[in-house]
């Protein structure tokens, strides 16, 4: 497991709650703003995020506390020291 994810989330089975309510998250935002492609064996997505696009709604703390709870801190630190911009490139996230 990546030490990233288990510092954001350390608790295992909490962890995979919050990471599968932060995946459909960002599938459904892809889906109305961007574009996901799914493996034909389902086994994985790639999550294309358009930027920037002028009427699509952040995703704002809001958003992500529906899912991380009390690990809401770490997310937004870990938010705050990446900054990074994806400027339409894709992201690909495999299902275990």
């Amino acid at each position: 497991m990546d030490p990233v994810a288990r510092w954001l989330v350390p608790d295992p089975v909490e962890r995979q709650h919050v990471f599968h309510g932060l995946l459909a998250m960002e599938v459904d935002h892809a889906v109305e703003w961007g574009h996901v492609d799914v493996a034909l064996d389902m086994t994985a997505v790639a999550v294309w995020h358009h930027h920037p696009v002028a009427e699509a709604a952040p995703l704002s703390d809001y958003h992500l506390s529906t899912f991380t709870g009390p690990a809401l801190p770490r997310f937004q630190q870990r938010r705050a020291s990446s900054r990074v911009r994806w400027n339409g490139r894709r992201r690909a996230i495999r299902a275990n």
